[in-house]
């Protein structure tokens, strides 16, 4: 074996390995919001939905940072981007193809809420479009509903948390939310559920974990989903759920129940 086939078995390997890292590393995005991500009060990220992401990232053997973005540029990026990982997101149809959905994570119930005492009443989605003003999260599936529905008097946030600070400010009276929104003390609020009321249920929908599509290699996505199915089929992930919804119920008073695979962000039916 001459030096010039050893130099080119050389560099071959070397880009072997270049070719397993490329494919192997990841943009995971996800955004505040609690109870399934949230920065807590030592600034460490944490939650329901990160800590079955980093599960699955140890069995996978990933160790590619969690990054926190708004919404819209997580959207986007898992979206337009190879390789991309972004949690938790609701599962619609228009969403449906776009992605690859590794595994569910929870059910929440969406709605229209409102600060307590403020004399509104809500009982059809006719109701709500006689609002002057409903506040809801800019690119997120509950704008998308609102749109979709012919809703023209929506005002539009980055995030949940300046949602929040809109209402307690006055800018409005309604917001369109989840269920599961109000348990973290968001950085510069200090919120009570109590204080909130859900004034009119509009349905109840599916959170994943989901992949992007645009040229995200399909053993990652099978890797990831195999991983998934193990942690719920071993058990690991029903004792993440019973952490999280004990954590629900001592800190914020809210009910909340496993079931089928699933965290379901409201009180068990009897």
């Amino acid at each position: 074996m001459n030096n010039n086939t050893i130099i080119l078995l050389v560099l071959f390997g070397i880009l072997l390995r270049t070719m397993a890292v490329a494919e192997t590393s990841l943009l995971i995005n996800t955004l505040e919001e609690p109870p399934g991500s949230f920065t807590d009060q030592n600034g460490k990220l944490t939650g329901l939905s990160v800590d079955m992401v980093r599960e699955i990232q140890t069995r996978v053997g990933n160790a590619d940072p969690i990054r926190v973005y708004p919404w819209a540029r997580t959207y986007q990026n898992a979206l337009r981007r190879p390789n991309v990982v972004a949690f938790t997101a609701t599962r619609t149809p228009e969403r449906e193809e776009k992605f690859y959905w590794i595994t569910q994570i929870a059910r929440s119930e969406y709605g229209f809420f409102a600060r307590k005492g403020n004399n509104i009443s809500i009982t059809s989605l006719d109701d709500a479009k006689k609002l002057k003003r409903i506040g809801v999260m800019r690119t997120s599936v509950w704008e998308q509903f609102l749109v979709n529905n012919g809703f023209t008097n929506v005002d539009l946030a980055v995030s949940h948390a300046q949602n929040l600070e809109k209402l307690m400010a006055g800018r409005f009276q309604v917001i369109y939310f989840y269920s599961a929104g109000f348990f973290q003390d968001y950085k510069t609020l200090k919120l009570d559920a109590n204080e909130f009321t859900q004034l009119y249920t509009t349905q109840r929908v599916e959170s994943y974990i989901l992949m992007s599509k645009n040229g995200t290699p399909k053993a990652t996505v099978n890797k990831w989903k195999k991983a998934a199915s193990e942690i719920k089929r071993d058990g690991t992930f029903e004792k993440i759920a019973g952490k999280w919804i004990l954590y629900m119920k001592e800190k914020k008073g809210f009910q909340a129940h496993y079931e089928n695979g699933a965290v379901n962000y409201w009180k068990k039916e009897d």
